[in-house]
């Protein structure tokens, strides 16, 4: 379960708005970089941020427009001292999507080359087939 302890999905709610279009704006392609980009943007979702606790089983179900990030584990919790938990995010995307961004590599966000969907390395985008 995803407890006090961290490890799970922080969300920024109500950050999918219309009010939010100017931290949309400091991302553009790199997503991953708010907090260097934009030190009060960022401040201003992490204000917002909350990471619910979770169970086995649970979901959470948003746009990709909702401001969203990885909470860190506590520090000194098991989390952060084990193998941590497992989780898994799932795009939905229509198939005309191109893929690309910013992977992590060591710590920093590090370039994908964009490609169609359709093209892109399924390690990295899972794809399910049409029916």
């Amino acid at each position: 379960p995803v407890t006090a302890d961290g490890g799970g999905l922080a969300i920024a709610p109500g950050s999918h708005t219309e009010d939010f279009l100017s931290s949309r704006e400091v991302i553009a392609r790199q997503t991953c970089a708010m907090a260097e980009l934009s030190p009060a943007e960022n401040a201003r979702l992490e204000a917002l941020m909350v990471a619910p606790e979770m169970r086995p089983g649970d979901a959470i179900i948003h746009t990709r427009f909702l401001f969203h990030r990885a909470q860190v584990f506590a520090p000194g919790s098991a989390g952060e001292a084990g193998p941590g938990i497992a989780r898994y995010s799932a795009r939905y995307q229509p198939a005309s999507a191109v893929a690309g961004g910013f992977t992590m590599k060591d710590g920093k966000a590090v370039p994908i080359k964009e490609v169609p969907l359709a093209e892109a390395d399924p390690t990295v985008y899972p794809q399910v087939p049409s029916l």
